[in-house]
């Protein structure tokens, strides 16, 4: 009974161990791959998304669109 809780112990600890190193990776790669991906042209206007907030409220507030 005890090497059974052993192991699934054991199989829980490997299983987190790969979960961590997976999310490790993937925050290393998210500025070169998803947010890239992100920044792609849009198909209707064919310019490039803002995400700056700051541009995007100074937009509104030019063309009268602030509510």
């Amino acid at each position: 009974m005890a090497s059974n809780a052993k192991n699934i112990i054991k199989f829980i600890e490997n299983i987190e161990g790969d979960i961590q190193k997976n999310l490790g990776d993937l925050y290393e790669e998210m500025p070169n791959g998803f947010f890239k991906h992100l920044r792609r042209i849009t198909p209707l206007t064919k310019t490039k998304m803002v995400w700056n907030i700051n541009a995007i409220k100074m937009n509104r507030n030019l063309t009268g669109l602030n509510k």
